[in-house]
């Protein structure tokens, strides 16, 4: 039977010779950026200045800012906020805006209501 100050030395010595064969394989072959997973990710195609609407309950609400002074909080902590900054950073040149209208608790009949307001008069 192993005491434990052996099992440890043993562990710490496979892990560390373990280590650069991992590390080697990892750089060998990189992944094509496109085909990671089985997904695809591409970036997408938009206009330069396109405006990206994003309308829904709480999950893209998220506590977005209505105060036009919060800009931190200007598109919430949910994937608008994601997929606005993953954006900004991967296609900068394209000078995307993106618009948060969550609404906690709304359903259909609510964003119904506020349709025009919310994305027709918004030219998204």
């Amino acid at each position: 039977m192993l005491n434990r100050r052996t099992f440890l030395n043993r562990g710490v010595v496979g892990f560390t010779a373990a280590t650069p064969v991992a590390a080697t394989r990892a750089q060998a072959a990189p992944a094509e950026p496109s085909a990671i997973g089985g997904y695809d990710y591409r970036l997408p195609t938009f206009k330069n200045g396109s405006r990206l609407l994003f309308q829904g309950d709480s999950i893209t609400d998220m506590k977005w800012g209505r105060n036009q002074k919060d800009r931190n909080h200007y598109l919430g902590h949910s994937y608008v906020y994601l997929i606005a900054s993953r954006l900004g950073v991967d296609m900068p040149a394209a000078k995307l805006e993106f618009f948060n209208r969550g609404m906690s608790g709304h359903k259909v009949h609510d964003l119904r209501a506020r349709w025009q307001k919310d994305a027709i008069d918004m030219k998204p």
